[in-house]
């Protein structure tokens, strides 16, 4: 998918400071040795998930689908552009629920949902702030579809439903059904989820990065530091409580 993806962008990608590295981007690779070596990995993976799971077959043949659809269409239309993104990582979570074999939380899948699409539109704003003065030409078409004051408001609205979305999580029926003494006290780890966006909230407007959600996950000792807290806290709660 990010093979497909890379090829498709190519040419904006070399316009980008960070992008333009990449090795599609650069030049480094060929499109057409790198999209031979992403049809092999979609053929190994498939027949992969295949054989762990037919819901995990069916999930990743429509992640594929998706970002197909992604890569030549969707990722031109404002909104669902965002939407689709977030949607992406809400399969992989439900991809890793049905390999587990458990039952998907509701709130978890939303919570999911909400955070992936808070890093999306973090990241529409990163790009849409970087490519403001570019011809249109020049910059990806829905960018022009974007403003500044609009994008914020989402980021805002995805900030806080997953904050929301994570507080119900912690005390939803289903985690108490599901779980011995784990659930009561999973509603102290809000604090740190809450500060962890906080933290990045301050990375994206004060700091204006945003364009590379993983970067900023290794390189800011404050948000992975909030990251490792957070699982010690979990392991410790269900291991002693």
């Amino acid at each position: 998918v990010y093979i497909l993806n890379d090829s498709v962008d190519a040419e904006l990608d070399k316009l980008d400071p960070v992008k333009c590295k990449r090795p599609i981007a650069s030049g480094r690779i060929s499109k057409q040795g790198a999209l031979i070596f992403g049809l092999i990995l979609t053929i190994g993976s498939l027949f992969g998930a295949w054989q762990l799971s037919i819901k995990f077959f069916w999930l990743s043949t429509s992640y594929l689908v998706l970002n197909i659809l992604y890569s030549f269409y969707l990722k031109k239309v404002v909104i669902i552009d965002v939407i689709v993104v977030a949607f992406g990582f809400l399969i992989r979570a439900l991809a890793g629920v049905f390999i587990i074999k458990v039952a998907p939380s509701p709130w978890f899948l939303v919570t999911t949902f909400m955070l992936a699409l808070l890093l999306a539109t973090s990241k529409r704003r990163y790009e849409f702030l970087l490519f403001e003065n570019h011809d249109v030409s020049k910059k990806k078409a829905v960018l022009s579809s974007y403003n500044e004051k609009l994008l914020d408001q989402l980021i805002i609205l995805s900030a806080t439903s997953s904050v929301l979305s994570y507080s119900i999580y912690t005390v939803s029926q289903y985690l108490i059904r599901t779980s011995d003494n784990g659930h009561k006290s999973l509603i102290y780890t809000i604090p740190l989820v809450l500060y962890g966006i906080f933290r990045y909230l301050f990375i994206v407007y004060k700091k204006g990065k945003g364009g590379s959600p993983e970067k900023i996950l290794v390189n800011d000792p404050h948000i992975l530091g909030t990251v490792v807290i957070y699982g010690i806290t979990v392991a410790l709660m269900f291991l002693y409580l």
